[in-house]
């Protein structure tokens, strides 16, 4: 681990206890969700995981990777804080990608739609602050196009696997393992979000907490940034494909049903959550 890395794991392990120690301020009932067993859930952890991630960031600013991770941090965050606290509070609710869109065709603006459009224009000027490290050249709108779908992608993506105790954070924290063997800034980014994962995993496996959208579109946001920055353009073209055609296979199947239905990834996906809670 370089000195990136570990700069960007103590900024976010000071920024992760800063947040826990404001927890009583967010003790209202709009903090919580009711799990996929019927239990209470507290949403307070997306909160201290986007807060771990933020400050691991910081921690290694002013690299243009790092503030694009930044932009789609904070744009994540307060995209998901929004369809956390006022999902019900739109006149038009919906589910899924298609159903938002289908609401937005209809004139209507439901909790989804405004998410789309807040993660749409982080990743626009994340992808930006990508290409500031690049020679502009006749693939400029290609590359624009191929990171702003990468990072909004990725975010929407984490925010999908958000629905079994702990198998948001083993996402990112299995696609983000490698990056701490990059050079520069994007093992600092790596660092940050490992970090961030770790801390917030004991209670999500327990099933007391959840990252919400709130902390699955932040850690989301920056993983798609520190997918992007190994990547020749080909590779984020395939890469971003990847991630659409996934959000879009979501509309369609269950990954719950799919992950049950095989063996390993089942087992992974259990891997270190209470036995009672596989029942």
């Amino acid at each position: 681990m370089n000195k990136n890395a570990l700069k960007a794991a103590a900024g976010a392990l000071l920024g992760y206890r800063g947040a826990r120690s404001i927890y009583p301020l967010l003790s209202s009932s709009t903090w919580e969700k009711t799990s996929f067993q019927g239990t209470p859930v507290s949403l307070r952890a997306g909160f201290a995981a986007a807060s771990a991630l933020g400050s691991g960031l910081v921690a290694i600013l002013p690299a243009p990777p790092v503030r694009a991770a930044l932009v789609m941090t904070a744009a994540g965050s307060f995209a998901g804080w929004l369809d956390d606290q006022y999902e019900d509070k739109f006149s038009t609710q919906e589910k899924g990608l298609a159903g938002h869109l289908r609401a937005l065709r209809d004139g209507k603006i439901t909790s989804g739609v405004v998410k789309i459009a807040l993660i749409g224009a982080g990743a626009t000027v994340g992808s930006m602050q990508l290409l500031s490290m690049q020679k502009i050249g006749k693939k400029y709108l290609g590359e624009f196009l191929a990171n702003a779908l990468l990072l909004a992608g990725s975010a929407n993506l984490i925010n999908l696997f958000d629905l079994r105790p702990g198998r948001a954070l083993k996402v990112v924290t299995l696609l983000a393992l490698p990056g701490l063997r990059l050079s520069g800034s994007a093992s600092g980014i790596a660092g940050a979000l490992l970090t961030a994962s770790v801390l917030s995993l004991p209670a999500d496996l327990r099933g007391e907490t959840m990252l919400g959208d709130l902390g699955a579109n932040a850690l989301g946001g920056a993983l798609g940034v520190l997918l992007a920055l190994p990547a020749s353009f080909p590779q984020k073209i395939f890469r971003a494909g990847c991630v659409t055609s996934l959000i879009m296979l979501s509309e369609k199947i269950s990954f719950s049903r799919c992950i049950e239905k095989n063996a390993l990834l089942s087992a992974l996906d259990n891997w270190g959550r209470p036995e009672r809670k596989n029942k």
